[in-house]
């Protein structure tokens, strides 16, 4: 496969795989879509006060990426980023502070070590005033105290899987998540946000887990994640070093059911077996077998909904007027058995391949077939 070069210092390049799947996507260039989402958030951070926000979505639906790129994306120079990618999301973005918690790293789970890692990627440790924080970490009253007096410039802490963190670590109790949200709202002047990420709302997962402390109910928006927009997919494919045909893409946006990492496996599958110069459908079964393992029941309910609606929007006469294409039937065939203008059926074949998100009538015909349309 072809990796797409990038200079990622003076000193040496870095590659990049043109589609990322399994890890989490973590420089900007080959991040896909959520425009809506980023704007959203990033509004809430271009002055105090901050807000606080949540990410919520089932496994493996990209919230860790989009943590990464909330992070990355305000300083990345414009050569490392794709031909208009937008990037100037914050006014004076090196003013900020960026803090990304991995609550699956088993060294964030005692209230020590994860506040002195906080206080090390704040750049605050050497700053304090007073003696400096031990090695073995330090405690609620004494970090509250270093980061109120000198935190001076907006800091955002990205909390990825909070649900880990209530389940597994008994250190993180309701004391440590009060001092948490009292420093946020009364002691920095607004210069404090939080961000997490969550299989559901935190103010659920807190009644869950037997949580009660008032952290959880101090962000304000919820982003749940779902399939990418279509154009959002679309650009992710087209990012592919060699073309795809329109065939294949509205194969690979069918059976990924526009889900960011099903796509991203799909898309590799395709561009491996044109890489190899096969020909056929072959790969396509290949594809699928890649992608069983990722693909869980959230998105197996989703695609399977997705179909159905799609299925229920045609009506009786546009099945009518696939039946008749199926038939090899002209426009003005149609038109005479069906007994209308030649100008109806053609309305209707429109509608018909925007439904389908295609442009032929070869790609009406066997999406159509998938549906069960005909």
């Amino acid at each position: 496969m072809t990796p797409l070069v990038v200079q990622g210092n003076e000193h040496s390049p870095t590659e990049f795989p043109p589609f990322v799947a399994g890890p989490p996507v973590t420089h900007p260039r080959q991040f896909f879509g959520r425009e809506r989402i980023l704007k959203r958030l990033f509004n809430f951070l271009k002055q105090p006060p901050l807000q606080n926000a949540a990410i919520i979505g089932p496994k493996r639906s990209g919230k860790t990426s989009l943590l990464h790129y909330l992070k990355n994306i305000p300083t990345t120079p414009p050569e490392q980023l794709r031909p208009g990618q937008y990037s100037d999301w914050l006014s004076n973005p090196h003013r900020y502070r960026w803090v990304f918690v991995d609550f699956q790293d088993p060294r964030m789970g005692t209230q020590g070590g994860l506040l002195q890692y906080v206080l090390g990627q704040l750049n605050l440790s050497e700053n304090a005033e007073g003696s400096q924080p031990e090695r073995t970490g330090v405690d609620m009253d004494r970090f509250m105290e270093i980061v109120s007096q000198n935190l001076h410039s907006p800091a955002v802490i990205l909390l990825d899987e909070i649900g880990v963190a209530m389940q597994r670590y008994s250190e993180l109790d309701d004391p440590f998540w009060e001092g948490l949200r009292s420093l946020a709202t009364n002691q920095v002047r607004g210069n404090l946000a939080f961000i997490l990420t969550a299989h559901e709302p935190p103010d659920q997962l807190a009644r869950q887990q037997g949580f009660g402390s008032p952290f959880f109910n101090i962000f304000g928006y919820a982003a749940t994640l779902g399939p990418l927009e279509e154009t959002e997919a679309r650009t992710l494919i087209a990012s592919s070093p060699l073309p795809f045909s329109p065939a294949d893409t509205d194969w690979l946006l069918t059976h990924s059911g526009r889900w960011p990492i099903l796509l991203q496996i799909l898309c590799r599958e395709r561009l491996n077996a044109l890489e190899e110069g096969s020909t056929g459908a072959g790969w396509q079964e290949e594809a699928l077998h890649q992608i069983k393992p990722f693909v869980t029941d959230t998105m197996r309910g989703e695609m399977i909904k997705a179909q159905v609606d799609l299925v229920e929007s045609f009506s009786k006469r546009e099945v009518e007027v696939l039946k008749c294409i199926a038939q090899g039937l002209s426009n003005q065939e149609i038109a005479e058995r069906l007994v209308v203008a030649v100008s109806t059926v053609k309305s209707h074949i429109n509608n018909i391949y925007g439904k389908l998100g295609v442009n032929s009538r070869t790609q009406a015909l066997a999406r159509a077939k998938e549906l069960g349309l005909l």
